[in-house]
């Protein structure tokens, strides 16, 4: 059973997770939307509707371990994802 300290920790975490992700969306919107226009309109791509359910699926699945993780905010986590987007 994960402390009130883990837990207050994992609550932090996924909040500033969900705004990066909201952040993301916002700054991101016109390319999203160009990639959306073409999964919708190619054979080739169309795949890229599923990925996100999938990815979502997948961490579903390992939700027992990933339980057990302590979070952690780290600045080379912050700067490697700057650099990825």
């Amino acid at each position: 059973e994960p402390s009130s300290v883990e837990s207050s920790m994992w609550r932090v975490n996924l909040i500033v997770l969900a705004l990066t992700i909201v952040g993301v969306i916002v700054l991101f919107s016109d390319t999203l939307a160009e990639m959306a226009r073409v999964w919708q309109n190619s054979e080739s791509f169309g795949h890229g509707f599923l990925v996100a359910p999938i990815a979502g699926w997948l961490i579903w699945r390992q939700r027992a371990e990933l339980a057990i993780l302590r979070p952690e905010r780290t600045l080379s986590g912050v700067l490697l994802f700057g650099a990825c987007c």
